[in-house]
């Protein structure tokens, strides 16, 4: 019989230790990866007027929930699902579903994304670019090139591709349970 996974011994209680994992984890080990090497190459953007129904519709249609916001080639901007939500309407009010949509459809992109993200460059170390994201408490942060285009984004999946690859491959057997 095969011993089980170390994905089957991984528990993570919360993004925050799952984060303080990785930068541990990160400090101790010899490969020192790059942000270039697990970010989400050439995510899909939206620009600043788009209507906030776009944003909505990517964010579930894509199954993601970062999106960089983008103007002539320069990012401007960063929405997020959690934007989306604060833009939204309460459910428990006496709105009607007309008024409801018409909130996406009459309200651009610009107007709850985050301004002028932080952003990290690809090649910087992908454990500080975890750090970063710890210790700001962000789910993604958006990669720029050495002339400041964006060419991805780092968020909390690939962070922990990374981890589960790198337990996966490191046939130590290291079991790993974070209690808060």
């Amino acid at each position: 019989e095969s011993p089980p996974s170390p994905i089957s011994r991984l528990r993570f209680l919360s993004q925050s230790a799952t984060i303080a994992w990785f930068t541990n984890y990160m400090s101790d080990t010899t490969a020192q990866p790059t942000v270039r090497d697990y970010m989400t190459a050439d995510p899909t953007t939206l620009g600043p007027d788009d209507p906030l129904l776009q944003a909505v519709l990517t964010v579930r249609s894509l199954s993601i929930r970062h999106i960089p916001v983008v103007k002539d080639g320069e990012l401007v901007g960063l929405i997020t699902d959690r934007d989306l939500a604060r833009a939204s309407p309460s459910i428990l009010g006496r709105t009607t579903p007309e008024e409801y949509n018409q909130v996406f459809q009459q309200n651009t992109i610009q107007r709850v994304m985050i301004k002028n993200p932080t952003t990290i460059n690809a090649d910087a170390l992908l454990g500080d670019a975890v750090r970063m994201m710890h210790e700001n408490k962000w789910g993604s942060i958006p990669v720029v090139d050495e002339n400041s285009k964006l060419v991805g984004i780092l968020t909390l999946t690939d962070v922990l591709r990374y981890a589960l690859t790198t337990l996966e491959t490191s046939g130590t057997g290291t079991s790993i349970t974070l209690d808060i």
